[in-house]
This record gives C-alpha cells, structure tokens and sequence, in this order.
C-alpha cells in the first residue's frame, strides 16, 4: 500500500489482537493475486470501529480426542483457522471410553494402556479395538495421545492467537479407558490409591454405547484422590497462561446410574446417609453429590467449571427435568459455571427447553445443540455422506447458517426422521401424565446466553481428511452465526418462514460469495472440505441446450464427463454434451461434480465431490430429465440461489 495509511486506536491492551486481526484480514482481502483476486475489493477512506460486542462472546469449536486420535499437527492447523474466523474457544475431550489421551505423570497406564486400542483379551496391553483401529496398536487412529510438551505447546500456540483451550475430564460415566487402566496399575503397582471401581461390583446394564464398567464409583475416596490428580497436573500445566487458560470441563454427560444399585460400597453409604440405593431419586442425589465434590475441586484449582447440561439438571418426575440451584455449588467467588445444552431432539418431551431452563437459572449457557451444531452429524441425506443420523437425519450448510440461537425453538425444522415441522417444542404430557412447558428466555436469561459451540465427536474420524470435511465449511457457518447480530432472527409463524426473509436471504448469498476466499486458504494449507453434489436442471423438456447446473458453493467449478466413455477425465460441460448428444437413450448419461479450486498440471481438480448423474434428453423428449433434490433443505439451497 504505497501511499495510503491507517492508524489503529485500541481501547486496551486485550484489544490488540482482534484490532491488528482485523487489520490483516483486509490488507490480505486488498492484496489477493491471480486466481484469488476480488476486483470489488475496495478499502473506503473514513473511520470505522466502536462496533458492538459480538453476538456471543464464547465463538468455540469442540474437537473429541477419545474416540479417534490424530496427534497435535490437526490441532495446530485447526487454531490458526480458528483464529482467523475469531472463534475463541477450543474444547478438547481428553479422555472417554475408547481412549485416554493426555500424559499423566506417575500413572503411566492411563496412557500405555488407556491410550492404546488393540486385540488383547488380558487387557494388560491396552483396551479392544473400536471403529478406527485393527488389532494392533501402532495401526490406524485408536492409539496415541498428548505428550505433557504437547499440551502445553497447544496451550502456548491458541494463547497467541487469543483462543482459550478448555480440556474435559469426563467424569464419572464415559471412563471404560481409565477404568481398565487403573486395575492394571493397581496390579502393576500394588496401589490402591486411584482405584475407581467397587471391587465387588455387581452387574448393572450398560452405557447408551454399550459399555458395561464406565462408571467412576461416585462413593469411593480413591475416585477424588484420582480426579484430584488430574486436576492438579493441569493446574500446574496452565499455570503459565493462567490468564486467559483457565477453564476446564467436567464432562458429566450419559452416566450409567444403575452402577450403584450394584456396588455394596454404595449401598452402604447411601444407607448410612438415610437413601435407599433402589430409589432412583435418592441414586440420582449421590450422583448430584459426586458432581457438587468435582465442580468443586476443580473452581478451587482456579478454574472456570463447564460441564454438559446432566451436570447441572435433575429428574423431578421421569421425562421432566429441573435446574439445580446456583447456591448448590460450593466454589470460590468470582468462580463462573458453564452448562452445555446439547441434547434438545425436536418435540421430544422437555428435551429443546432445558438449555433455557439453565440460562434463566443463572448459568452461563454454551449452545451446541446436537440437531445443528453437531458436526459429526451427516450434512446430506445419502449413503455416501458420512456421519451420524440419531439427532437428526442430516445438518448442512444452509441449516447452520440459519441457526437463531435467541430463537431457538424455531430451529426445528425437521422432526428426527426427516418430516417437516414448524417448531421444534410444544408444551405436553408424558405416559404418566407430568407436564412440560416450552420456556421462554427471561430479560436475565437471555444476557446468560453466552455461546455457541461446533461439535465434532470422532467416532468415524478415521483419517484426518475427515476432520476437515466435516468441521468445513460448517464452522465458518458457526463463526458467522456467532460473530454477527442479525435483524432477522426473532420471528413469528413457522420455522420456515426465515427463508423467505429478504434480509436473510440476502445476508446467504453474501455469505456464500466470501465462502470461496475462506476455501482456498483451506486448500493451500491442504485441509480437504466437503464438496456437496450439484444439481441439474433442463429448462426446456428436448432441448438439449436449455440444461443448467449449480452447486451450493457457487464459485467451485463444476465438471463432467460421459461415464460410458473409456475416457475418465473430467470436462467442461459443452465437451461431454458433444460426447454423447448423437448416442442414443441408454447411453446419454451424465455424470457431474463440484470440484476443488485446485487442479493437477493436466487440468483435472484434486479433489471431487461424490458424481451425481443424469440422463441429457434429446429432441423428441424420449430420455427423461432429472434434477437433484435429495433433501427438503436441499431443495431451500436451489430456491434461495
């Protein structure tokens, strides 16, 4: 910039770095070259600032390190992105049933065993495989895990760029890993210490993932002595960036109560303290008591408790769930509490309204609702899309980008098989006749929304490639929602009525016009996005010139070829029509892609989307016309564009 000048005024120290960000996003935006180039880029001569705050002041990713491992490099990559989209918050699950994944020194097990996935009956060697890993160890994403250096270099990479890392310690459902870990240090060792489950324990069903012993028993002093020790060494590990580093999540989710019925250490607490272990009320209140001595511990390491929403509920009838009060915690002052609102299946009993419930309780409310920012989720309604389907049959782009989070019932969209709703909770009864209701948000709840967070559970993050497919381009969907006020938002009538909204569908096609900017920085730095199908449409029926394509990334380039030929290059539309314009019926098909920006030296694109196909009719009109539609929100994507 030869002759032109800025000046930066920045109201505090905490500021410089959002001030020079923003600063180095428009040189970088002024200065593209070749394919990059915008020419409506333009720098207007004037003052600009004094913005409001963002719309969430916690913008987070969630990343699981459990399920799958794939070591720092992702994580490195990842908070630069982040970074540049102003997300702040990285929260990694260090530990669950299929893999413990931080270093801890002095129980070596955790790590050599918890951290290892292979065939191995004893259970000496490390745990049994999982989706990811074959029968040896030192094969495919199941074993591995953070060295303490490790940690602390992602601690030091995300304090420099302004991101604050939140690990989870799930406790005490989810801990199959550390459980089996911890006998063998037991038997290793001859140390009773950490020991986690009752050695008498009785059978007593299962996890929602099937496992059978997860549960830390919440009457044992040694589980405390354990936690306690985890804790203490992140302590000492954030010590050094304690001021922005200072939170930590106590996980709680998806516990396995009937553990305690079946634990004679258990039953004789709970009769010594006047409950009866065959209750459920009174087995849920020892468990409310373990999480009262967790969130405990860990505010008086100095930490901020986040934990997901079972943490901070309660069952006061079956299928109706009530918030704790803030007076139930015993932390230091100045100690905030963090509830994760996750499971909110649309129009399944009380489920969408509990994440109000905790805001309008007092609790600072972090929104990863599972129907939408649950990037694990599948983005489109087929076969090849990959990802899970049990809060919602699939969460693409245009969904996340629609997100209200100040609106929140009218998200529903769809009910969880797919079928259309118009909002996403309504007041009723269960089978034994206990009401619900659909709250609102009071004046004080609402200021108590104070995030948003993208969820990524590595079931079936085999590789890393498939980190980045799915977190991308949702997240930056997520950054936008949680970054930028809209005037469209809150809004009467059907879910639906949103995409009729001029304003928002304006506010779409701006997004989605800067999408292509976002997607070839994630190409130089060879983290491979999802590439949806396109779709075909031909305007007028035997004409065979009249065909028009799209693809919801409308700056990709679409290609095709004739997949009858011996030829298997991709091509411009105009050559593959040559190709198979004179053929006859059965061999006028089509396939087509959405392709990456980048292409090998001969021209074909690195990276494809799966190949939709299609049959070109002719002139009497004897081959049929076809048009991709495979989703109701796919069908919104081609209206709005």
């Amino acid at each position: 910039m030869d002759t032109a000048a800025a000046t930066l005024y920045i109201r505090d120290c905490s500021s410089i770095k959002g001030a020079t960000d923003f600063f180095s996003k428009l040189v970088k935006k002024l200065n593209t070259k070749g394919e990059y180039f915008d020419s409506q880029a333009m720098l207007f001569k004037g003052d600009f600032g004094d913005k409001p705050k963002p719309n969430m002041e916690t913008r987070a990713v969630f990343l699981d390190h459990s399920r799958n491992f794939h070591g720092l490099e992702p994580v490195k990559k990842l908070l630069k992105h982040m970074s540049m989209l102003n997300l702040n918050q990285l929260h990694m699950r260090m530990s669950d049933d299929e893999g413990w994944r931080i270093q801890v020194t002095g129980i070596e097990e955790l790590t050599s065993i918890g951290g290892r996935r292979c065939h191995d009956t004893k259970g000496d060697q490390c745990i049994m495989p999982q989706l990811g890993s074959g029968p040896m160890h030192d094969t495919g994403a199941g074993s591995g895990n953070f060295t303490r250096v490790q940690y602390r270099e992602i601690l030091e990479i995300a304090t420099e760029h302004g991101i604050r890392i939140v690990p989870e310690i799930v406790a005490p459902g989810h801990n199959a890993a550390a459980i089996q870990a911890m006998k063998w240090y037991e038997t290793n060792k001859g140390d009773e210490s950490y020991r986690l489950t009752d050695p008498n324990q009785e059978a007593g069903g299962f996890s929602v993932q099937g496992f059978y012993d997860n549960v830390m028993n919440p009457c044992m002093d040694s589980t405390f002595v354990f936690l306690q020790k985890i804790v203490d060494q992140f302590k000492e590990d954030h010590a050094s960036f304690k001021d922005i580093q200072n939170h930590f999540h106590i996980g709680g989710d998806e516990t396995n109560i009937d553990l305690i019925k079946g634990s004679p250490i258990c039953r004789d607490k709970m009769k010594d303290e006047g409950l009866d272990h065959n209750n459920d009320g009174d087995v849920n209140a020892y468990f409310h008591m373990f999480f009262q001595k967790y969130v405990k511990m860990v505010g008086e390491a100095g930490f901020h408790v986040h934990g997901w929403e079972e943490v901070w509920e309660y069952e006061e009838n079956p299928g109706i769930f009530k918030i704790y009060n803030l007076n139930e915690w015993d932390v230091p002052t100045g100690t905030d509490l963090y509830a994760y609102h996750w499971n909110n299946m649309w129009l399944h009993g009380d489920g969408p309204t509990t994440g109000h419930m905790m805001a309008n309780a007092g609790y600072k409310l972090i929104m990863s609702p599972a129907t939408h920012l649950y990037l694990d989720h599948a983005q489109y309604e087929h076969p090849n899309s990959r990802g899970l389907m049990w809060a919602t049959r699939s969460s693409n782009l245009t969904k996340v980008f629609s997100f209200r989070p100040f609106d929140f019932y009218r998200n529903g969209l769809t009910y969880i098989d797919g079928s259309k709703i118009d909002n996403g909770c309504k007041p009723g009864k269960t089978d034994e006749g206990h009401s619900w209701n659909c709250y609102p948000l009071t004046e004080e709840g609402r200021k108590n929304v104070v995030g948003m967070e993208a969820c990524l559970w590595s079931e079936e993050i085999i590789e890393e490639k498939h980190i980045w497919e799915q977190l991308f381009p949702r997240v930056f969907a997520v950054a936008q929602r949680s970054w930028a006020e809209t005037s469209w938002e809150e809004t009467t009538g059907s879910s639906w009525d949103i995409f009729s909204n001029s304003t928002f569908k304006a506010d779409w096609l701006r997004f989605r016009y800067a999408l292509q900017f976002k997607l070839r920085e994630l190409e130089k730095d060879k983290m491979w996005y999802d590439l949806p199908k396109p779709g075909a449409l031909q305007r007028k029926p035997g004409d065979i010139n009249s065909w028009t394509y799209n693809t919801l990334y409308y700056h990709n380039p679409i290609m095709f070829r004739n997949p009858n030929s011996t030829d298997k290059t991709w091509k411009g539309f105009s050559a593959v029509k040559d190709e198979v314009k004179n053929n006859d019926a059965d061999n006028r098909r089509v396939e087509m892609v959405t392709t990456s920006f980048k292409k090998y030296s001969s021209g074909q694109p690195l990276k494809t989307s799966q190949p939709y196909e299609f049959t070109m009719e002719d002139g009497d009109g004897s081959s049929q016309s076809t048009i991709l539609m495979s989703s109701v929100l796919l069908a919104l994507v081609f209206s709005l564009y």
